[in-house]
């Protein structure tokens, strides 16, 4: 897998986790319709993403984080192991 589908991946399962977490939190599903409505995109706008594995606008990631209150930097932190060569 190449770095880019790698970062994709991350991407995109950072953004079905926010919504599921979150969801779970509140005490009620958070569908992908209704995330893509709150974001002000059509109602298949996040299943068109996951399907194509194509990467939403910076903008769009950054009302993302507005929108579950994470900042950015939280967003694209990855909890990595270190390894030792």
């Amino acid at each position: 897998m190449s770095r880019i589908d790698e970062e994709t991946s991350y991407i995109l399962s950072r953004i079905i986790s926010l919504r599921t977490k979150q969801g779970e939190k509140a005490g009620k599903y958070l569908s992908e319709k209704q995330l893509s409505r709150d974001l002000g995109k059509s109602d298949s706008y996040l299943s068109t993403l996951n399907s194509n594995k194509t990467l939403p606008s910076m903008k769009t990631i950054i009302r993302i984080c507005e929108y579950f209150d994470f900042s950015l930097f939280d967003f694209f932190l990855k909890k990595r192991t270190i390894r030792y060569s």
